[in-house]
């Protein structure tokens, strides 16, 4: 990563164990030290420790923005990420990438402290033009080659959460099911 990065210049949300940057079209969660990363993001997905960055991308806007679309599936899942990657000088083999119509400047942030235990959320969803619950139908349908847009419109409801320690694995697990249950 470049140390001139021009999403670095100050923290929008920080704490001992990350730093959390907010600026343009990206939210950039930078981890301090290895954590256990449960992602969905397609090119280093599923649990991995090699995890460095979180980001949140708005890739589109809402609404009708098909240019955007093009570029994004004629890239492929693997080039998109790259391309984010390339982007904001991170590598992309320890970055985990999501992608969102909604704007990065209404992005939510809650922290919560019981005694030594500290959980943030980054949330971002759509209120308008992409807006959707997690119970509605789906709208994009993942095939061999890439993904393919449903009809109607989609949405999304983008979540990061932090822990300023380790959990056991079955913890892990269980705030998993909470946070989507949260979602619903």
């Amino acid at each position: 990563m470049s140390s001139d990065a021009h999403w670095k210049l100050s923290p929008w949300v920080s704490s001992p164990t990350f730093a959390a940057f907010r600026r343009g079209r990206f939210i950039v969660v930078e981890l301090q030290s290895p954590h256990r990363v449960t992602t969905t993001s397609p090119y280093v997905g599923g649990m991995n420790e090699g995890i460095r960055h979180l980001v949140n991308h708005q890739s589109c806007e809402a609404a009708e923005h098909n240019e955007r679309f093009l570029e994004i599936t004629e890239a492929g899942l693997d080039g998109y990420h790259r391309q984010v990657c390339d982007e904001l000088s991170l590598m992309p083999g320890h970055t985990a990438v999501m992608g969102t119509a909604a704007n990065m400047i209404y992005a939510a942030h809650q922290s919560l402290e019981f005694q030594d235990l500290r959980v943030d959320a980054i949330v971002t969803a759509g209120v308008e033009g992409n807006a959707v619950t997690s119970g509605d139908p789906s709208q994009w349908v993942e095939t061999p080659s890439g993904w393919t847009k449903a009809p109607h419109v989609a949405g999304t409801i983008n979540t990061i959460v932090l822990v300023n320690r380790p959990l056991k694995p079955e913890a892990h697990v269980r705030a998993i099911l909470t946070i989507t249950e949260g979602k619903s």
